[in-house]
């Protein structure tokens, strides 16, 4: 199954020795995830966007879980706002974000999930890459 967008930039964002978010990742990387999954929505004809205005053109799940939750709330909004706006606003959610995509891309056997500590007292989980992948 191919990746979508968002995963590829996670997958970006990630160090590839230790499977960890990069630190200079945020929050321009959170951004890049926001925009992500609006470029999708838009690609499957669900949003689309004038300069002052990014809107719902088909409030019809698309079938993606983390898409669907997005233009769901697109919908609900009772204010318009520009790619912008929905582009900050998304972000502040990333961490929800990455975690679903996180969980996806192990699903697809391309990250695996370690558990660890850090300075043997706080939790860690890194996902580092599937060898051959």
């Amino acid at each position: 199954m191919p990746l979508t967008m968002p995963e590829e930039i996670l997958l970006l964002m990630l160090d590839d020795e230790s499977g960890r978010l990069q630190e200079r990742a945020a929050p321009s990387g959170d951004y890049a995830i926001a925009g992500a999954i609006l470029a999708e929505l838009a690609l499957a004809g669900r949003i689309d966007s004038d300069p002052s205005r990014l809107y719902v053109v088909d409030p019809k799940p698309t079938g993606d879980a983390l898409q669907d939750r997005v233009l769901a709330q697109l919908a609900a909004a009772k204010e318009p706002g520009d790619s912008r706006h929905w582009i900050e606003t998304l972000g502040a959610d990333a961490d929800e974000y990455r975690d679903a995509l996180f969980e996806r891309l192990v699903a697809k056997g391309v990250l695996r999930r370690v558990e660890g500590r850090f300075l043997w007292v706080f939790p860690e989980r890194r996902y580092p890459m599937v060898s051959g992948k």
